[in-house]
């Protein structure tokens, strides 16, 4: 049994040592997260008529990551049928009655930190879960079906204990795919367990990134903020990598706050809609508006005004008596 728990164990560690080929340098993980994962190796145990012995484990997990912590919940189990343990029984000769059970079963919850954000992210942490024996077989002679009954009971409830666990392991990230390496320290159960000492756990395994953990702002949304934040047209990023600029806000002119000037600019170009199909018309009178307060009296018809001294003869006063 130790024989296969160390190969197990070497083989887990062999696998892991390919892992910073393969992370071809990403460095550190992506925050808020969700990601599930599998893993396999090998959980040390002791019992009441065994010594420390290994066997095959395999298992699910859940992380959730935040901006340098995380929590893992994870389910495993050990492999290995006819182990051997024994609890007090008063009607046994020798007060001691022996039980059988084929597997052993982990819940654990860890919350873990990740100090460093390097290609080979070690992480370390503490959590507790619950630990028991399956398919419980006590042996010897039992008087009546019912005595078998409540001994299989007593087997069962003596199988299982809560513990606390230290963890630590180290990761590589691979895209949205998570390569790891992880042991687990479980503290010992109560005295009268099926289960004695503490309990050891080299696991390896592989984690699926899922999606983000929670919601924020995208990329787009992150961008315009920063331009509304500035004032500006364009935000800090399309500056500082040289994208296309904006244009400039459409100047508020119009024939009635300035009569005598109706072209803007160094170059006097006219102020238009970036849609006028004939941008060298004043876009307020493209519609054809009555503007007769603003230019004497005269109903102005669309593109009327076709340069300056356009402008300039619209804003006179027409008509009888004008002169």
């Amino acid at each position: 049994m130790r024989m296969l728990g160390r190969t197990v164990t070497v083989l887990g560690l062999a696998s892991l040592a390919l892992a910073p080929s393969l992370a071809a340098q990403v460095t550190g993980f992506e925050t808020y997260r969700w990601y599930i994962g599998a893993q396999a190796g090998a959980t040390i145990f002791e019992t009441e008529t065994q010594t420390k012995g290994a066997i095959i484990t395999g298992g699910v997990h859940m992380l959730v990551t935040a901006k340098r912590t995380g929590l893992i919940l994870a389910v495993e189990e050990g492999f290995k049928k006819n182990q051997g343990s024994s609890y007090a029984d008063a009607t046994v000769l020798g007060g001691s009655r022996q039980v059988l059970f084929n597997n052993i079963r982990k819940y654990s919850a860890s919350l873990v930190v990740f100090p460093l954000k390097t290609v080979a992210q070690p992480y370390v942490g503490v959590g507790a879960g619950y630990i028991h024996t399956v398919k419980n077989y006590p042996q010897g002679f039992f008087a009546t079906p019912a005595d078998a009954d409540s001994a299989e009971a007593l087997a069962s409830r003596l199988g299982g204990s809560g513990f606390i666990s230290l963890v630590g392991g180290v990761q590589f990230r691979v895209s949205r795919i998570m390569l790891f390496g992880q042991y687990m320290l479980a503290s010992a159960p109560q005295n009268g367990k099926l289960l004695v000492g503490p309990t050891h756990a080299f696991m390896g395994g592989i984690r699926f990134g899922l999606g983000r953990a929670r919601r924020g702002l995208g990329r787009r949304q992150r961008d315009e903020r920063r331009r509304l934040a500035h004032g500006c047209g364009q935000s800090r990023c399309q500056r500082q990598r040289g994208g296309p600029e904006r244009p400039a806000p459409r100047s508020s002119w119009h024939p009635a706050r300035e009569p005598g000037r109706a072209w803007h600019g160094e170059a006097e170009r006219p102020v238009a809609r970036p849609a006028d199909p004939d941008p060298g018309r004043c876009h307020h009178l493209r519609a054809g508006c009555f503007a007769a307060q603003h230019h004497g009296g005269g109903r102005v018809a669309p593109g009327a005004i076709e340069g300056p001294g356009d402008a300039q003869r619209l804003a006179q006063p027409t008509g009888p008596g004008a002169e």
